[in-house]
């Protein structure tokens, strides 16, 4: 339970301090991709359903999009906020 109850710690700090909850929840990483009892743990300590991430390499797919969103803001100087399918 040590991973998910660090990040459920963390979780609660924000509950408090926002009363933002959480509904679902999007899990990535081999840890949680390779371990169905880690995936099972977290969605019962948060009380949410768990998602894993769309992508296997969630990292490399990240920096990806972060540098295409780079090139592309500086081009267009694009300052708000994006979705994925914006930037692809």
């Amino acid at each position: 339970h040590g991973m998910s109850r660090e990040l459920y710690d963390m979780y609660g700090l924000i509950k408090d301090g926002t009363g933002i909850e959480v509904k679902y929840l999007v899990a990535s990483g081999n840890g949680y991709r390779r371990n169905e009892m880690l995936q099972k743990i977290s969605s019962e300590m948060f009380h949410a359903e768990l998602v894993l991430a769309a992508y296997n390499e969630e990292a490399a797919c990240g920096a990806a999009v972060s540098g295409k969103y780079m090139k592309t803001s500086q081009k267009y100087h694009i300052r708000e906020p994006w979705t994925l399918q914006q930037v692809m």
